[in-house]
């Protein structure tokens, strides 16, 4: 699997190091996930403790773009953006808004796109699914792989299975959300955290 495989593993660790090196510490790598229905990998960071502000996510991201280009998406753990006052008590409803919000967004395929297909279509098989769901995440662990499906609630379909494979379903329109949200946020030169903080009426530019 590519997912699984050196290829990914080297750079990955590459990022993480460069990111480190260039925030002097400051910004750690914590694990990557897949969204393959979409076509990207997310590289998820954590903020060292100190400046948890919107602007200081704002800066960072802004670094890691620089570093990762089109390659990958990026984003923060949930307690750093917490830490600048996010709430989250109502989360998935702002995903939700997202989808209306931003619409038009484009969310073009990544460089991985094809490979991240062909991981799932593979999971899916195994675990007795067919390969053409939608599968919106692969999650990876020291306990296996989860396969989540784009549907209509959030519920579990299968228990881990002799390859360590779970699948359940997630609710298709906050995850679209999500990820139009996060391009709206790449393309403008802000951080993800801007548009949670901003509930969904984060006004769009021209």
């Amino acid at each position: 699997m590519f997912l699984l495989g050196k290829e990914l593993g080297d750079r990955i660790r590459q990022v993480a190091d460069e990111a480190l090196h260039r925030s002097r510490g400051a910004v750690r790598f914590a694990e990557f996930i897949a969204l393959p229905y979409f076509g990207q990998i997310i590289l998820r960071f954590t903020l060292a403790e100190g400046d948890g502000s919107l602007a200081a996510l704002d800066r960072w991201e802004g670094l890691l773009y620089e570093l990762v280009g089109d390659e990958f998406l990026v984003d923060f753990m949930g307690d750093d953006y917490r830490r600048a006052g996010i709430d989250y008590a109502d989360i998935e409803e702002r995903y939700a808004a997202f989808a209306e919000t931003f619409a038009d967004e484009a969310v073009p395929p990544g460089l991985y796109h094809d490979r991240l297909r062909e991981d799932a279509a593979e999971l899916l098989k195994t675990a007795g699914f067919s390969p053409d769901e939608k599968v919106w995440e692969i999650q990876v662990s020291e306990d296996g792989l989860l396969l989540l499906l784009l549907g209509q609630s959030n519920r579990l379909l299968r228990e881990a299975d002799a390859a360590g494979v779970t699948v359940a379903e997630v609710d298709e329109r906050p995850c679209t959300g999500l990820i139009q949200a996060a391009f709206y946020a790449k393309r403008n030169h802000i951080s993800l955290g801007r548009l949670l903080a901003g509930g969904g009426d984060f006004l769009r530019s021209p």
